[in-house]
C-alpha cells in the first residue's frame, strides 16, 4: 500500500486471487496499448490467459474498474458473458479463423449493457475488505461517527496509552470472531474490533460469552466495556460488557480550547448560557488542542438559533455546531 497526493494506491498483486503474473501482464498491455477505455476494452488489449473470470471478479470487487465508469454490482453480473464472448473470438482469431469479408475476424456474440444499479453500501464494503484487507472507498462506521462518539470514551489507536487494567469503554465493528475452549471444555472468544482510528484486539472470556453471545458475531456494530491489558506484543481489551451501538441523542457540539476553560470566570459564563436555554440535545465539549471530547447529560439544552447566537458571540463564529 502507499499513500500519495491524500490518496491510497493498492498493489494489483494485493488483491485477492490476482498475483504477482496476471498483474504483470495487465501492466504490460497498459504500456503498450495505453489507457483502457472500458471493460471490453481491457478484454480487448489484456493477454488472454489472464482474463480469468474468478481473478477479474476479485479486481471488480475490490473497485478495480470503477474509473471506467462501470458499477461493481452490474460489472461482476455481466462480466461471464463479456469475458467467454471476448475470449473466445480472439482465441478463433489466434488460431487463423478470420473473416473471409475482411472483418477483423469473427464478431463476437451480443454483448450484453452493463446495468448502472449498485450493492448496498454494506455489501459493496464487504467484498472490497474480502478482496482489499481493508476498507478503502469507505467505511461502513463513517456515517456513525457522532454515535461511536457519544456512546465511548477511547478509541482503539489511544488505548496504548491508557494505564494497565484501567477500565474504558469503545464501539464500534466487529470484523473477526474467534472461538476458543479452556481446560474446562469452556468456551472463549477472541474478538477483532475496529472503529474509525484503528482495530483492537478484545478477549471475552466464558461468562461474557455465555450473557452476550448473540451480540458476538461479524459485522455487528456494539459498545465493549473492558480493561485495558497491556501487554508485550501490544494492547488487548478485556471485555466485561456488550451493548448494541445505539444512534446517539442530537446534540450540541460546542468547540473549546484548554486556555479558554482555564479562566473560572469562562467556564461560568458558558454554564449560564447553556442553563437559559433548557431543552434535549445533549452537549458535546471538543477540546481542539488534543482531539478529546466530553459528553455532558446536563445541562440538555434546545439548540434554538438564540443559543447558538449567544455562544458563538461568547466563543466565536463557527464554534458550535448544531
Amino acid at each position: 500500500y502507499e499513500v500519495r497526493s491524500g490518496s491510497i494506491r493498492v498493489g494489483l498483486s494485493a488483491i485477492r486471487n490476482l498475483g504477482e503474473s496476471v498483474a504483470e501482464k495487465i501492466i504490460e498491455a497498459r504500456r503498450k496499448e495505453g489507457s483502457f477505455r472500458s471493460f471490453v476494452d481491457f478484454c480487448e488489449k489484456v493477454a488472454v490467459d489472464a482474463l480469468r473470470r474468478n481473478t477479474l471478479e476479485s479486481l471488480v470487487k475490490g473497485g478495480g474498474f470503477d474509473s471506467l465508469g462501470h458499477t461493481r454490482r452490474g460489472l461482476t453480473e455481466t462480466l461471464p458473458l463479456i469475458v467467454d464472448s471476448v475470449v473466445d473470438r480472439r482465441r478463433r482469431e489466434d488460431a487463423g479463423q478470420f473473416s473471409l469479408f475482411g472483418g477483423g475476424g469473427l464478431p463476437d456474440r451480443t454483448l450484453p449493457e452493463i446495468p448502472d444499479h449498485q450493492w448496498d453500501k454494506q455489501v459493496r464494503l464487504g467484498f472490497e475488505k474480502e478482496m482489499l484487507g481493508l476498507y478503502l472507498s469507505d467505511h461502513p462506521l463513517a456515517e456513525m461517527a457522532k454515535d461511536l462518539d457519544a456512546a465511548s470514551d477511547a478509541v482503539t489507536s489511544d488505548l496504548e496509552n491508557h494505564p494497565d487494567k484501567s477500565k474504558v469503554k469503545i464501539a464500534g465493528l466487529i470484523v473477526s470472531a474467534l472461538s476458543k475452549w479452556t481446560r474446562k471444555g469452556d468456551r472463549m472468544m477472541v474478538l477483532k474490533m475496529e472503529d474509525l482510528d484503528g482495530e483492537v484486539e478484545v478477549v471475552v472470556f466464558p461468562q461474557t460469552v455465555k450473557r452476550y453471545q448473540e451480540l458476538l458475531a461479524v459485522d455487528r456494530m456494539v459498545v465493549i466495556s473492558g480493561r485495558v491489558d497491556r501487554r508485550e506484543d501490544g494492547v488487548q481489551l478485556v471485555s466485561t460488557r456488550f451493548e448494541l451501538l445505539q444512534p446517539a441523542p442530537p446534540s450540541l457540539d460546542i468547540k473549546l480550547s484548554r486556555s479558554f476553560m482555564g479562566e473560572r470566570d469562562n467556564a461560568q459564563k458558558l454554564g449560564e448560557v447553556l442553563r437559559r436555554h433548557p431543552g434535549v440535545k445533549q452537549v458535546v465539549f471538543h477540546i481542539t488542542e488534543d482531539g478529546t471530547h466530553i459528553v455532558t447529560s446536563k445541562p440538555k439544552v434546545s439548540g434554538d438559533p438564540q443559543l447558538i447566537s449567544e455562544l458563538e458571540e461568547l466563543l466565536g463564529a463557527e464554534s458550535v455546531v448544531a
